[in-house]
């Protein structure tokens, strides 16, 4: 059975599922340019359509997610209009979406299913017991009783002059130099399945705190940092989040929703439960293939098995798919006539992974586009920025040259094989390993020789790697380690800041021609 799966809210998706595996999925941003766009996923059907040779109307199934409807950005009217181009769609809850993203992918024959965010439809959470193809919902963790958990760092983000939903990691990068003050303890507690706030949403109770502490520390003449107020914000969503995971988790554990995306905190949670996983595309993008698997399991309840956990996130379409640019857009770039942006640049059919870790191990910064696109918010492979991790300073020249934030710490890619050198405790959770979703701490022999990827608390949020599944792009890694002993490199997504992950082989010349990069290998 081929399902079509959309997702109208902000990060906008569309997936086709066929039998429980992943054909394809594309996120909208990726192709119109627009960091978390949202709306109907128009050139993300088109592109699918065109790759499957089929109409939009060629499936046994679609599957529509629910938006996520915060006040100001309401997407339901998005959701409306596909399910009257699709009159005998499904429309499939928010949270059921995140959940069955997470059961089907985790590969547990038994699990409990823990989603939460910011608030999809009705609903911020829900606890869930999964067996044999069935997922049971016990409990839902209502928005209208309680505010949404995930919406601590939403706001704590906007209070700091950030974007909301889109720089939380930046806070999260910022708590780990600052000291944690208890200024947001008691705004959200647990009590069984459910975690409860002090307030409902319209009463403000994260601002109204954070004023009423940025006023108390003033009038000590002890104003408050931007470092303080983040670690607070972290320190307090992870005591709320890891008390709920550990008195609601039986067994195995599968997570899904935004609040998921706290790398630190998911570090902790592994060591709490038996085995751990993250949906590597936890956010709202994900829903799409949440949606599309939600009717994979109505066709299969009662089976023991389902599909094997995804290996990978190369789901999106090659390079040669995209025919033409940007889909409404006059042209991204002129057509170029020779291929000499500063660096000479090997023809693509002769790189060779030798080639690459040569320039590497000179100090030049490498953009690599090769192979299907990644799903999801992380770069793993394809289209990924690579440099030398051994040089500190590289932080500074690539966070310039890719207009970033400096307290952003880069990650690493690793061989597989050398993770558990590198990496403490890498058996703990180390499911999530390959896609960016969790974090660890660096040996402290390692710290001195990879300073680039180490955060300031001693962590790393590492992609580990193995041949099988990205040849090229480990033998990349592999001959930097021949050169150098160091079997790991920096590796950032191929964008600058406040754009998607590019998409368009045109994007990636672009970034060559503006100096974003100093060398370009086409795989």
């Amino acid at each position: 059975m081929r399902v079509l799966g959309l997702y109208c809210g902000h990060d906008a998706s569309a997936a086709v599922v066929e039998d429980g595996k992943v054909l394809i999925a594309l996120e909208e941003e990726r192709l119109t340019g627009t960091k978390k766009q949202g709306g109907i996923p128009a050139r993300a059907i088109m592109y699918i359509c065109q790759a499957l040779r089929c109409s939009p109307w060629d499936f046994d199934e679609v599957c529509v997610a629910t938006p996520n409807l915060h006040s100001g950005r309401t997407h339901a009217e998005d959701t409306n209009s596909v399910l009257r181009m699709y009159p005998n769609a499904r429309l499939v809850p928010h949270h059921e979406a995140h959940a069955a993203l997470a059961y089907v992918w985790s590969g547990f024959p038994e699990c409990t299913v823990l989603t939460l965010d910011g608030g999809g439809a009705d609903y911020f959470g829900s606890v869930n017991y999964c067996s044999g193809g069935h997922i049971e919902r016990v409990a839902s963790l209502r928005k209208d009783e309680d505010e949404a958990f995930g919406m601590l760092y939403y706001y704590v983000t906007e209070a700091l002059g950030f974007t909301p939903n889109r720089h939380e990691g930046k806070v999260m990068g910022l708590a780990a130099s600052g000291r944690d003050l208890g200024l947001f303890d008691g705004l959200f507690w647990v009590d069984g399945e459910h975690i409860r706030s002090a307030g409902k949403r319209e009463e403000n109770i994260v601002f109204r705190r954070l004023n009423s502490m940025v006023a108390q520390y003033t009038r000590m003449s002890s104003p408050l940092s931007r470092d303080d107020i983040a670690a607070s914000c972290q320190a307090a969503f992870e005591r709320t989040l890891l008390q709920w995971v550990k008195g609601n988790t039986v067994g195995k554990l599968a997570v899904s929703g935004g609040c998921f995306a706290n790398v630190l905190t998911n570090m902790k949670i592994a060591n709490l439960v038996e085995d751990f996983y993250v949906a590597p595309p936890m956010m709202d993008d994900g829903l799409s293939i949440g949606a599309a698997l939600s009717a994979f399991l109505w066709c299969h309840v009662g089976s023991a098995s389902l599909v094997a956990r995804p290996r990978h996130m190369y789901f999106g379409l090659p390079p040669s798919a995209f025919l033409w640019c940007h889909v409404g857009s006059a042209s991204l770039v002129a057509r170029p006539k020779h291929m000499y942006f500063g660096l000479p640049q090997e023809p693509r059919h002769i790189w060779k992974p030798e080639s690459v870790a040569k320039y590497l191990s000179r100090g030049y910064v490498i953009g690599l586009f090769q192979g299907a696109m990644e799903f999801g918010p992380r770069a793993l492979g394809n289209r990924t920025i690579l440099a030398d991790p051994r040089d500190k300073s590289i932080n500074k020249t690539l966070n310039e040259r890719l207009s970033r934030t400096e307290f952003m710490p880069f990650a690493p890619v690793i061989l597989e094989e050398y993770a558990p050198e590198i990496l403490e405790d890498y058996e703990v959770g180390k499911a999530n390993a390959p896609f960016m979703t969790s974090c660890w701490k660096v040996k402290e022999e390692w710290v001195s020789k990879i300073p680039a990827v180490v955060h300031v608390d001693g962590t790393a949020r590492p992609q580990v790697i193995s041949r099988d599944v990205n040849p090229f792009y480990y033998d990349i890694v592999k001959a930097f380690y021949d050169m150098t002993g160091i079997p790991c490199l920096i590796n950032t997504s191929f964008n600058t800041h406040e754009e998607p992950i590019i998409c368009f082989e045109q994007e990636a010349q672009w970034a060559l021609k503006t100096g974003r990069v100093d060398v370009l290998v086409r795989g």
